[in-house]
């Protein structure tokens, strides 16, 4: 083995020696860096927390706006089919509205329901009516009534589709076709459109 000298030993030392002190300088330099990063992550969750506070607040008003037009549109319906209990020309005496029931593992609820001897109306009501609407109406509202009221087994079952507005014509046109009555506001009172209204 080679003999080194005392002043190699020296340089090698002070080489090490600046060596740990870059090492020093760089742990700082990433301790500095991560503390940064960090403060960084804390600012970007404090502004994440913020911004799904004001999402949610958001929604919440949204869903009082839904809600809100929800009961505007049945209260309208309703006010309009108290003062004329009369659908495709047949006359009803008793109008109650959101009708809730349980029976038999099923639960529904009709949002006006008219009622004369011989004769039942279901009007579902919808601030803008669309497809899946007349769909829930005739395969399961229909169906349900029949379920939950067995009182009513021999009546005669019809049905309504109200909306202050209506996606689309071809929604009026197909509940016209599948034998539903449509419903539509027109100013102050409710347009009723029920030449071929059938019994369900």
């Amino acid at each position: 083995m080679e003999n080194i000298s005392f002043e190699e030993i020296k340089e090698i030392l002070r080489d090490l020696s600046k060596s740990q002190k870059e090492t020093d300088a760089m742990f700082k330099e990433t301790r500095a860096q991560m503390k940064e990063t960090d403060a960084r992550f804390k600012e970007t969750d404090a502004r994440f927390k913020k911004t799904e506070t004001l999402i949610s607040d958001i929604g919440k008003q949204m869903g009082g706006i839904s809600n809100n037009n929800g009961y505007f549109a049945e209260q309208f319906f309703v006010q309009s089919l108290k003062d004329k209990k009369s659908i495709g020309g047949i006359n009803f005496d008793e109008v109650e509205i959101n009708l809730k029931h349980k029976r038999k593992g099923v639960t529904d609820e009709f949002d006006i329901v008219l009622y004369n001897g011989d004769s039942v109306g279901i009007v579902e009501v919808k601030y803008v009516a669309d497809k899946g609407d007349l769909t829930t109406l005739i395969e399961r509202k229909a169906p349900n009534f029949r379920i939950l009221y067995p009182e009513y087994a021999d009546y005669k079952l019809y049905l309504g589709l109200a909306g202050l507005s209506f996606l689309n014509e071809d929604v009026k046109k197909q509940g016209i076709a599948a034998g539903v009555a449509i419903l539509e506001a027109k100013g102050d009172h409710a347009e009723i459109t029920a030449d071929n209204m059938k019994a369900f």
